[in-house]
This record gives structure tokens, sequence and C-alpha cells, in this order.
């Protein structure tokens, strides 16, 4: 008995994909413009004395949190108490949030110890990034780099 042969003959058939009808537009807008205007009668109007409400208690905090302008007072204040540090040229410099950087020259590792020192406890709450560099060491050359050629060669 002849075997006959049937052939299975699979059809995708892609699933229609629902029409994005204008209703569903239309009640996507409604719901936006309600919910826009419920949340405007909630927090109410925005006037210019209820922004300077608003901008005033973020001053006060970020003023009680301490000012950059704060501690860079307090650190010079404190540099300049030291006889040794108050003729340095010494800057204080905000570096970001929270944080200033202690820049300039000094003729010691024990002045730049004891400028961190200082700067640091005035400093507190913010963090104090020492980018002092002592005289006679930061700026000697490397022994490394490339002198001139009319420089004279160190025997």
């Amino acid at each position: 008995m002849p075997r006959s042969a049937t052939r299975v003959v699979t059809r995708v058939v892609p699933t229609p994909v629902p029409a994005r009808s204008p209703a569903w537009i239309v009640a996507g807008f409604a719901l936006g413009a309600t919910a826009g205007w419920l949340i405007g009668e909630l927090t109410g109007r925005v006037t210019r004395e209820r922004l300077r409400d608003t901008l005033g208690d973020l001053r006060v905090r970020r003023h009680a949190a301490g000012a950059p302008v704060d501690t860079r007072q307090r650190v010079r204040a404190a540099l300049d108490a030291d006889p040794d540090l108050r003729s340095l040229d010494l800057q204080i410099v905000p570096a970001g949030r929270g944080a200033v950087e202690l820049r300039g020259w000094v003729p010691s590792r024990t002045l730049r110890a004891r400028a961190t020192r200082i700067a640091a406890t005035a400093a507190s709450a913010t963090r104090l990034i020492d980018a002092l560099l002592v005289r006679g060491e930061d700026d000697r050359p490397l022994e490394d780099e490339p002198r001139p050629a009319d420089a004279p060669q160190s025997a």
C-alpha cells in the first residue's frame, strides 16, 4: 500500500495591530489636561512672593550648611592668626560642593603641614584639598626631564 505524501504548509499570518483610534488620542489628551489642572489647583498659583519665599528658604538652608564664603573667611582668619603663615601668599579657593582648596607656596614641609592642619580645623565640616607646594622641592626639575641643549650638564 503506497503511502500518500501529505505536505503540511504553515503560514505565518501577521497579527493585526490595533489602530490608534482618534478616540484614544482625545482621551489621553483630556486625561493629561485634567491632571495638569488638578495639580495646579492643589499647588496654588505661582506668584513672585511664593517664589521669593521658597528660594529664601533654600538660601537659608544652604547658608546653615556652611556656605563656601563663610568657610573661606574662617580658614583665612585661622591662617592669619599664625605669625609664620600670615606673610605667605596662600589662596583659599572654592572647589565644588562642600570643598575648599588651599593653594600657594610655602618654604618648608613643616609650614605646609601646619597650614594644612590649621585650615582643616577651621574648615571643620568642609572638605579641604591641600594643593600647597614646597619651595626647593616642588619647583625642582625632575631628573628624567629632557634639558635644553644649551643648559650646562651637572657632573
